[in-house]
């Protein structure tokens, strides 16, 4: 797909989403308006929003280069060449919105083990992380040189409950036995098959009260069109279109439900 194409596909998706979205006051699932008042519209601690903050900022300030191993056909966003970070930064990671609100999540649904496919610079595992001590998050990133500067980045803002796994996503898929995760973060841009067959896996590794949480679901026509199949998978009983993100759940107490709510 031509970058022309994404950005078309962007700005009629964000138009349609528009038109479907509501706010709390058109939400009559209990369950989702408690997440919605409590979660989306509230405002982080000053701690944690500081420090998203900072530790994105040093990141797009940051000016070293290096090799970005891209493991994604027919990507347009970087392609396998020297970079610096802040580029690196500005075009793949999460914006401070996202950030926020990843992080007001975790601490939502009380997240103890967390993970996350697609570490790049940190982002994500950061606003995961921060102020939130008693999560156990484990990372995934097969780029070696992305790895460490994620590492360093760990280490200077002292993160010490994310765990980096040098792996890729379906090498690690097919090594967890009975793990289960109270949070998932697919902060990838793969195939639509690709996407699809993780979800398929993951969804066995989640417990009633799991959410996955699949980041950039409008990025193009097959990432959309993978979003639409998860929705019909019988195993998913709560499904919320943020625009920016797809998040789905696994209630057995929730009748199957689809929202779409404008953060």
């Amino acid at each position: 797909m031509s970058l022309f194409t994404q950005k078309f596909h962007r700005i009629i998706s964000y138009f349609s989403f528009w038109m479907r979205s509501t706010n709390q006051h058109g939400v009559h699932s209990p369950f989702v308006y408690s997440m919605v008042t409590q979660c989306f519209y509230k405002k982080n601690t000053p701690e944690s929003r500081n420090q998203i903050r900072k530790f994105i900022h040093t990141l797009l300030e940051d000016k070293h280069r290096i090799t970005v191993k891209n493991l994604r056909r027919n990507s347009t966003i970087l392609p396998a060449q020297k970079r610096p970070i802040k580029v690196i930064t500005k075009k793949t990671g999460i914006p401070l919105k996202q950030a926020l609100l990843l992080n007001r999540l975790t601490t939502y649904i009380g997240t103890t083990n967390a993970l996350e496919l697609g570490t790049s610079v940190g982002i994500g595992s950061a606003s995961i992380c921060l102020s939130n001590s008693d999560v156990k998050l484990t990372t995934i990133e097969n780029c070696p040189e992305t790895t460490l500067v994620a590492q360093s980045y760990f280490d200077r803002f002292d993160i010490t409950n994310a765990y980096i796994r040098k792996d890729g996503f379906q090498s690690f898929l097919n090594s967890l036995s009975k793990e289960t995760y109270d949070l998932i973060f697919l902060n990838v841009h793969q195939e639509e098959k690709e996407t699809l067959s993780y979800i398929d896996q993951l969804i066995h590794h989640t417990h009633n009260d799991s959410i996955i949480i699949l980041n950039d679901i409008y990025r193009s026509k097959e990432m959309t069109r993978a979003w639409i199949n998860i929705l019909q998978n019988p195993k998913v009983t709560l499904s919320i279109d943020t625009y920016h993100w797809g998040i789905i759940g696994f209630r057995k107490e929730q009748a199957k439900e689809h929202f779409c709510i404008r953060v």
